[in-house]
C-alpha cells in the first residue's frame, strides 16, 4: 500500500501553461514548484529564456515551493537580466508571498497582485 501512495504523489506534477501576447509570456503554475517538478520547470525555463519578450509567472493555483523552486525563479530572473528582460511574479497565494518575502525574493522579482499590475508590466518599457 505503501508503494501505491509513493506512485500516486509522484504521478501529480505540476501543470504549466503559457499564454503568449507581444509584451510579455505569461506563464501559470498549477499545483506544486517543488523537487519533483524541477526537471519540468528547468525545461519550461531554458526554453523561456529563449524568447524575446518578458516573462510573468501566474502563482494564483501554486500551493506550494520550496527551496528548488526558489532557485528555479532566480535563476532564470539571472538568465533573463543577461538578456535584458524582466519578470513578474502574478497574484501569489499567501504562504507562496510569505516565502518570498521572508527570503527577499521580491526585492529581486517584483510582484503584481491586480490586473492593472500586469498591463501596467507589460507596458513599461
Amino acid at each position: 500500500m505503501t508503494q501505491l501512495l509513493w506512485i500516486i504523489y509522484n504521478v501529480i506534477m505540476l501543470k504549466i501553461e503559457r499564454t503568449e501576447n507581444p509584451e510579455y509570456i505569461l506563464v501559470t503554475l498549477k499545483g506544486e514548484a517543488d523537487f519533483n517538478s524541477e526537471l519540468e520547470l528547468r525545461r519550461e525555463f531554458e526554453d523561456l529564456i529563449t524568447k524575446k519578450v518578458d516573462i510573468v509567472i501566474d502563482l494564483e493555483h501554486t500551493d506550494y515551493i520550496d527551496s528548488v523552486g526558489i532557485s528555479l525563479f532566480t535563476y532564470l530572473k539571472k538568465e533573463l537580466i543577461k538578456k535584458n528582460r524582466e519578470m513578474a511574479f502574478y497574484r501569489p497565494i499567501d504562504s507562496i508571498k510569505k516565502v518570498f518575502l521572508m527570503t527577499r525574493l521580491d526585492l529581486l522579482i517584483p510582484i503584481l497582485e491586480k490586473v492593472e499590475d500586469l498591463e501596467k508590466f507589460g507596458k513599461e518599457k
